[in-house]
């Protein structure tokens, strides 16, 4: 069965599920709103308990396996840590006794599970950040700055009045960057992937509903009775069931480059951005030390620890990029398009390199062959230039089949190839080129044609003491080539000069 009938077989498989996920996050929230004490608690916990559910189902079952499993184990443990700090939000409303220990374990289990969370979401849009040139990281960088801004210009004024202690402002901030970054994230891998469009919109849906929910938790609770007020819940609610939805369908997540990387260069706009990224929050410190307001230590630390690695990692993505590219233009520059073999430059720049080590006595000589196909002129006007292409890759192929590593095979141009043979000349000359004629003897399968791939050959040596430069030697094996060719068509020994 194909890879698209299997997929699609798998995606016809959870539509039930998916649609039965969807139903769920209609109602849930609508009826977490008519609940209240512990029977709203265990809803909640439910919920919460839920994205676990389906993540483990999706990694047991075999049909509905993704290929690439580690973004989902870490998606799993950042959703266990979110189910463990609902578990405790119903311990403690069934029995407000409990000690206040567990509140700590609670803040702490919700970082670890938006960390887990985060690294999940990278793990799973990287293909596409590949394909994109990295936008997918400047969209969470954007985002995150976004939620810096957010909090500084809205959440903080909000909180001005209310009392709110510094753990629980900073696991708020610390979950706002978080989930900003994640959703960026995903807000562009929606753009790039059609196919995750449905998946990566329940993410990023689970994404937008716990922001919102996470800066209600602080401006919305009753100071006196310290319960928050109830769609604040349902939010949390409705990001816990389009979490599960989402896990149900991990096939639609994974992405395949199917584009080169585009090439990205630092350019001064972009250059501007990340420092603006940079900057960001020692900025808003001292734009709050200007008119006299203490410098919100808590935004400055942690917007720096969130934006800082993200900056870091998308400057280290575009060097790579940058590397990359020139790597590219290195070897298009010395090899051949079509057959991928080195170019006449590659080749004569290698050719100088042995006959360099040679007079250095580091090598014991090398043979130089100038091979030339027999009646290419005849495949190309009968059959098309396409077809002598064919014939070329094939020749190629084999003449790489009877060389060692050591060894090169370039393309020289048009049908004209070099072979330089490491080795005692005398010794590899009767030999090699033997060895290279029967490689070419068969006939060449083009699929709607066989032509032949009969070539003449001419040899020249590279041997210690010899003065003779790489264009010379090259000379006498082209000279040497058109004489076999000419022997060979008219019968006719010549011997060059």
């Amino acid at each position: 069965m194909s890879t698209s009938s299997t997929e699609g077989a798998s995606a016809r498989s959870a539509r039930p599920a998916v649609g039965a996920i969807v139903a769920v996050a209609i109602i849930a929230p609508g009826g977490f709103l008519m609940m209240d004490g512990v029977l709203a608690a265990v809803v909640f916990f439910l919920s919460a308990l839920l994205p676990s559910v389906a993540i483990a189902i999706t990694m047991i079952v075999p049909s509905r396996r993704p290929e690439v499993t580690r973004p989902w184990r870490w998606a799993l443990g950042g959703s266990l840590c979110l189910a463990l700090d609902a578990a405790i939000w119903l311990l403690r409303t069934a029995e407000p006794s409990l000690p206040e220990g567990l509140a700590v374990v609670a803040q702490i289990a919700v970082l670890l599970g938006y960390t887990g969370l985060l690294v999940a979401t990278v793990l799973l849009v990287l293909p596409a950040m590949r394909d994109d040139g990295g936008k997918a990281i400047d969209s969470a960088i954007f985002a995150t700055g976004a939620a810096v801004l957010l909090w500084a210009g809205v959440v903080d004024t909000a909180l001005t009045d209310r009392v709110v202690s510094s753990v629980d402002r900073s696991v708020a901030l610390v979950g706002l960057l978080l989930v900003s970054g994640i959703a960026g994230a995903m807000g562009r891998a929606i753009v790039t992937s059609q196919r995750a469009r449905f998946t990566l919109g329940c993410l990023a849906l689970a994404a937008l509903a716990a922001i919102v929910a996470n800066m209600a938790l602080l401006v919305n609770v009753d100071e006196t009775t310290g319960v928050e007020a109830p769609w604040v819940g349902a939010l949390w609610v409705l990001s816990n069931v389009t979490f599960a939805a989402a896990a149900l369908r991990p096939q639609d997540l994974t992405f395949t480059a199917s584009h080169r990387p585009r090439t990205q260069r630092l350019s001064y706009p972009h250059l501007g951005f990340l420092a603006l990224a940079l900057s960001l929050n020692p900025l808003l410190a001292a734009a709050r030390e200007s008119v006299g307001e203490e410098a919100d230590q808590a935004l400055l630390t942690t917007g720096t620890l969130v934006l800082v690695p993200l900056v870091l990692a998308r400057v280290a993505q575009l060097a790579r990029l940058q590397h990359r590219t020139e790597q590219e233009l290195a070897h298009q520059a010395t090899h051949d398009a079509l057959t991928g073999l080195p170019n006449r430059r590659a080749a004569d720049q290698h050719l100088d390199q042995t006959i360099r080590q040679v007079r250095e006595g580091t090598l014991p000589g090398a043979l130089l062959c100038f091979l030339d196909l027999d009646n290419f002129k005849d495949v190309n006007d009968e059959h098309g230039h396409h077809v002598g292409d064919q014939l070329l890759v094939a020749v190629a192929g084999r003449l790489q089949a009877v060389v060692r590593e050591r060894d090169l095979v370039a393309r020289f141009g048009g049908d004209e190839f070099i072979l330089i043979i490491i080795g005692a000349p005398d010794v590899l000359r009767t030999e090699t080129v033997a060895r290279i004629h029967q490689a070419l003897s068969a006939p060449v399968d083009l699929g709607s044609t066989t032509a032949s791939a009969v070539a003449s050959i001419g040899t020249a040596a590279v041997r210690r003491g010899n003065e003779l430069s790489g264009e010379q030697l090259t000379s006498i094996a082209d000279a040497r080539m058109y004489a076999e060719k000419r022997r060979a068509t008219h019968g006719i020994p010549v011997t060059p000069a």
